[in-house]
């Protein structure tokens, strides 16, 4: 999954959500076992950094 916006980006890759600024960089790494919950912690991770993003362009 990857978003991109004039403020920065966000994506997941290799089970981590990376948000990336201009002046830094966010790895956010589950720490959670279970295959499944951890899946549902980085989707809804990336769409809460996403929401973040598009609100802060409006």
């Amino acid at each position: 999954m990857y978003f991109e916006n004039e403020v920065g980006k966000v994506c997941i890759e290799n089970n981590y959500v990376y948000v990336e600024l201009e002046m830094y960089t966010i790895k956010i790494t589950p720490k959670i076992e279970d295959k499944e919950n951890r899946e549902l912690f980085l989707k809804n991770e990336f769409e809460a950094h996403v929401e973040l993003l598009e609100k802060s362009i409006e």
